[in-house]
């Protein structure tokens, strides 16, 4: 499947995560059924747990039951609800790492998706090696973010 939707680029499997390293747990949003899947596979084929929702209101119940490192979200064309709900999940979860996926030739959704607390954004049709250089830095600073917020959340002694 994932030839088919990518084109024929090949994926770099070198950037596979080492086994030392907790694993990372990525959410892909997104309503093209398509797209959704390959996003999933290619996260796991990167060693991440991955799994994908085609809609918005079943996000919030989702991040309950999926624990999220990465929420990777689908921004149509419109935005609307899609720059709501990113503003939501910056809010509510602020550890978690939001990369907007934006239509090509839309520079201002990914710009408000950024204002509105996304970290990264990619333009959709985007190819394998940049959806993993994408979900690096979140990866770097996934174990970052974890260690501030108990440290945050423990009383000083």
């Amino acid at each position: 499947m994932l030839p088919s939707f990518f084109g024929s680029h090949h994926m770099n499997t070198q950037r596979q995560i080492p086994s030392d390293l907790p694993t990372l747990h990525v959410l892909v949003v997104d309503a093209d059924e398509a797209a959704r899947s390959a996003c999933v596979e290619i996260a796991e084929t990167l060693g991440y747990k991955a799994e994908g929702i085609a809609k918005l209101d079943r996000v919030a119940s989702t991040l309950v039951r999926f624990p999220t490192d990465i929420i990777l979200v689908d921004l149509p064309s419109r935005g609307g609800a899609s720059l709501e709900l990113v503003a939501e999940i910056h809010m509510l979860f602020p550890r978690v790492a939001i990369i907007a996926m934006a239509p090509l030739n839309s520079a201002s959704m990914a710009l408000a998706a950024m204002h509105r607390g996304a970290a990264d954004y990619l333009n959709k049709p985007f190819s394998l090696d940049e959806l993993a250089s994408a979900l690096e830095p979140s990866r770097a600073a996934t174990p970052r973010r974890r260690l501030l917020f108990r440290r945050a959340a423990t009383p000083p002694r």
